[in-house]
């Protein structure tokens, strides 16, 4: 879960539910992205280097602290049909990454 202090929100993120895309926009919100479109972060920037770096996980914060946030602040998350989130990630995964691609289409 990713907390946004200043706006007073909690974001629960799901895989293959945008959840590339509602962390493209928290890193806008930050101010600290300087690109002009946010799809021109790649999925790998987002989830491998800029979250860490600009996003703070609930889990980060003290015990006192996680109950007040889960109190005081607005939670959301958004859910997918199971079986469209699987063929989703199927697609993702065989034909659009190259990692993927190359090591498990060999097999």
């Amino acid at each position: 879960m990713y907390v946004d202090d200043k706006r007073r929100f909690i974001y629960c993120g799901v895989p293959k539910v945008a959840c590339t895309n509602w962390l493209r926009m928290m890193l806008m919100m930050t101010g600290k992205m300087t690109v002009a479109k946010p799809d021109q972060l790649t999925s790998s920037q987002v989830h491998f280097g800029l979250v860490r770096k600009h996003l703070r996980k609930l889990s980060s914060y003290g015990r006192a602290e996680i109950k007040h946030r889960l109190r005081t602040f607005y939670k959301f998350m958004f859910v997918r049909d199971p079986l469209d989130r699987l063929v989703s990630a199927y697609r993702d995964k065989l034909f659009r990454d190259p990692y993927y691609k190359t090591r498990l289409m060999k097999r």
